[in-house]
């Protein structure tokens, strides 16, 4: 059914905004708005009056959408929010800027050039639009209309672009820009991004009709990164000054990354620019802000008002640092860091992970430092789940903070609240025994209810928020929901209840016996803006009948972790009977497959064609804190094989499953696992294998992802050799094991030599194997036609050799 796309709040938090696919093309997207008081939903921006012929993207758009994972997506699929009456709208190559007036909204083309102009914003204040043009940086003043390049010109023969973010970034980092605005308009920050020093590696896109070499940039695992500079500019000036951002101790520019850039801190927004970096090991990771009257001026004594002398620092010393994150292992990274006012002073909330798992952490002015001046940060959560990120705050409270995490269940992610801890205040809570204790920290409060999964926008205010929730009977909902407040005094009193501290619950029975909690719900639903109701008219209602969900269950790894799997059973499923079961596997770090969410259509076809579908979350995969991810340090392939051999030994002890006839499959990750798990199998565990661009040696995959995880093929040439594909081949018994290689042809990411160099190494040893591979197709088959296409595919393949025997 419908589900709405990059869902926004308006600045004033007066509209919703999103993207929703047309009845006549779902592939294709028109901006549309939700009035927050009258509940009114109406389109925008048609995408087929801005686009009426398709154009076709430049390379770098297309790189851009595959990175962001929106590549196959057509008409608008991105947007930007300038103020609360204004919205800029990238298609076809050109930027448009959409005002919101009484008529009605009102479209101005803001450029039409032959270039691609993309990556736009509209700057905080509303006067300017920027975006990167010819990989420099523009901007058009929209009071004057007139337009400027911000940057030098880019040197395509020289490998050096600006404002742009780098391969790494854009993939591994989730940064997918170059340049950022400070709050009033008055500077803009922009990379030099240098890949000179980057590996060339030739990349045959083969599409239906024609073959090209693509001269592609690609730092593969130990070879060099490319040079990243970070510069400022007064808007007002013109002037340009280096912002110094590296570590002098950890070693070549090439070696450092930047993390992201934000602006913050001091009594004035605009008197700090912040970065985050991250070291080439990727051990450690630090924020820090500098002065912006030091970058332009450099090292700066000023005298303060109260005749105090300071030193504002060109280079941030390592007292400006706030709460770097160390790890013996590896950081996962993060943009939770921000900025909450408490009274004249500000005080950083930030996220990391040195408890082993991801925690809320607080950092008020004045904080005591430890022996080795570190800071002392007080915990704003604590215990054995994540969080999984911070996604606002009360504004008018500004000591309480929004976030998602899995407190409840792993299976689940919630929206939670939670009070800021005071060095001057201490929470009451209530441990599982009913009994009541005095801390510093308060124990979050979940808003949304059980049985779902959530994914969650804060309103700009903290007073509602647009959520999107699923389970596995009910595809994803999303609607308005304001939040409630705990019932007051006077509602408690009349109740005859007691409240119990720092809690929504209160108690419905004397106080001495405690026998009947009351908790109401923290939300109350505004509005659907798109109930997606599982009634007559639901594209999926003829196929109700036959829905199944999963059962979920777990297991216990070899160093006694739990690993959760989920099971599920053909619809009209018999006991009595034998089934041929299919192992879906990703196994990869970052990813949960296991979850209460909506089920994804390709499971639930499986499983009426007569298939048994079996998910397992091995170790080293999300949301399970540092020690379950950090098994797979320098050796990955290798215990996540094990975790799933034991979920293919328990479902061999299951009297409904025909251990002749289980499948595995998977993509990217799992097209690798694919490979991995089969060829350490014993021969014959697996009667049929599907490996979809599927990495097969390490070395070949980028620097960011691959040493986080394995450190560099120079430091760890053992973990990287038993890591690939290929030192397992001996075990590949040909008929034993049937396999079947998927590849796009023009594949940017896992490129096509990782499968290339399999099907070579296969044929030098007279292994049979069956292939398909999809001309002009990057890491995803994208499209309806080539999406039915691939599953015919899988399917003749899995019921040649899973169906066979019982038919």
């Amino acid at each position: 059914g419908p589900s709405p796309r990059a869902v926004k709040y308006s600045p004033d938090g007066q509209r919703v905004t999103f993207l929703k696919a047309r009845e006549d093309d779902g592939s294709r997207f028109d901006l549309w708005q939700f009035d927050v008081a009258t509940g009114a939903q109406s389109m925008l921006v048609d995408s087929t009056l801005l686009e009426p012929e398709e154009v076709e993207l430049s390379e770098e758009e297309k790189a851009l959408r595959e990175r962001q994972r929106i590549a196959g997506r057509r008409g608008i699929v991105s947007y930007d929010w300038g103020t609360a009456d204004t919205i800029l709208v990238p298609i076809g190559g050109d930027l448009h800027l959409v005002t919101l007036d009484e008529d009605g909204p009102q479209t101005r083309q803001l450029t039409a050039t032959d270039a691609f102009e993309y990556d736009a914003k509209v700057s905080p204040g509303g006067r300017y639009v920027s975006f990167i043009r010819d990989e420099a940086l523009w901007a058009i003043d929209l009071e004057t209309g007139a337009e400027q390049r911000l940057t030098p010109e880019a040197e395509p023969e020289n490998a050096i672009r600006y404002g742009v973010a780098e391969f790494v970034a854009q993939e591994e980092m989730s940064r997918y820009t170059g340049y950022w605005w400070s709050p009033d308009d008055r500077y803009i920050a922009y990379t030099r991004v240098d890949e000179s020093t980057v590996d060339i590696i030739p990349r045959y896109d083969i599409a239906a009709g024609e073959t090209s070499v693509i001269e592609q940039r690609y730092p593969r695992a130990g070879r060099p990164n490319a040079v990243v500079d970070l510069f400022v500019r007064d808007m007002e000036t013109g002037r340009t000054a280096e912002y110094f951002w590296r570590h002098p101790d950890w070693g070549e520019p090439e070696d450092q990354y930047l993390a992201w850039v934000g602006w913050g801190s001091g009594g004035d927004l605009n008197s700090q620019i912040r970065v985050a970096r991250v070291n080439r090991d990727q051990t450690r990771y630090e924020t820090f802000g500098t002065a912006l009257a030091a970058v332009f001026l450099g090292d700066l004594t000023v005298t303060r008002p109260d005749g105090s002398i300071t030193t504002l620092y060109k280079y941030g010393p390592a007292g400006s640092l706030d709460s770097p994150e160390t790890q013996p292992h590896w950081i996962n990274l993060h943009n939770d860091y921000s900025f909450t006012p408490s009274g004249d002073a500000r005080q950083a909330i930030f996220t990391h992970e040195e408890s082993g798992f991801r925690h809320i952490y607080r950092d008020p002015p004045g904080t005591p430092t430890g022996p080795l001046g570190e800071n002392v940060n007080y915990a704003v959560t604590s215990g054995d789940w994540p969080v999984e990120s911070i996604v606002g705050r009360d504004t008018a409270n500004t000591d309480t903070l929004f976030f998602t995490g899995y407190k409840d269940t792993p299976l689940e992610r919630h929206l939670y609240t939670v009070p800021l801890p005071n060095k001057d205040v201490r929470f009451m809570n209530r441990d599982e025994d009913g009994a009541f204790t005095m801390s510093r920290t308060a124990e979050p409060t979940r808003i949304t209810p059980l049985g779902s999964s959530w994914s969650i926008t804060m309103a700009p205010d903290g007073k509602s928020f647009v959520g999107t929730s699923s389970s596995p009977d009910q595809p994803p909902q999303t609607g308005l929901y304001r939040i409630t407040q705990p019932l007051t005094e006077e509602e408690i009193e009349e109740l005859g209840a007691a409240a119990l501290p720092n809690s929504n619950c209160i108690d419905l029975t004397p106080m001495s016996a405690r026998a009947e909690v009351h908790c109401p719900e923290l939300m109350e639903l505004i509005a659907w803006i798109e109930e997606n109701a599982l009634d007559e008219t639901h594209p999926y209602f003829p196929y109700l009948g036959e829905h199944t969900v999963p059962h979920y269950g777990t297991l216990t790894a070899e160093d006694g972790q739990t690993l959760y799997y989920s099971i599920q059973k053909p619809p009209n499923f018999d006991p009595a009977k034998t089934y041929p079961v299919l192992v879906n596997v990703y196994g990869g770090p970052g990813v949960q497959t296991v979850d209460r969410d909506w089920e994804r259509w390709d499971d639930q076809f499986y499983t009426r064609q007569g298939y048994i579908v079996f998910r397992l979350d091995n170790r080293g995969t999300a949301n399970r804190g540092k020690a379950f991810e950090d098994v797979i340090y320098r050796q990955m392939g290798i215990p996540e094989v094990r975790d799933q051999l034991l979920g293919v030994e328990w479902l061999k002890s299951q009297p409904f499953v025909d251990a002749d006839r289980i499948g595995i499959q998977g993509w990217s990750y799992g097209g690798y696992m694919t490979l991995m798990t089969m060829l350490q199998a014993e021969p014959g565990t697996f009667a049929a294998a599907v490996s979809g661009a599927p990495v097969t040696d390490w070395s070949l995959y980028d620097t960011f992802y691959t040493e986080r995880y394995m450190d560099t093929p120079q430091d760890n040439p053992e973990g990287y050799e038993r890591g690939s594909v290929f030192y397992h081949l001996d075990r590949f018994e040909g008929e034993m094991n049937p396999l079947l290689l998927i590849h796009g042809m023009a594949d940017d990411n896992v490129t096509f030599d990782n499968t290339t160099r399999l099907m070579a190494a296969l044929q030098e040893q007279g292994r049979v194997f069956d292939l398909m591979t999809y001309p002009g197709q990057r890491h995803g088959v994208r499209g309806e036609a080539l999406g039915i296409h691939l599953m015919r595919t899988r399917m003749a393949f899995l019921d040649r050799h899973l169906k066979a025997e019982a038919d």
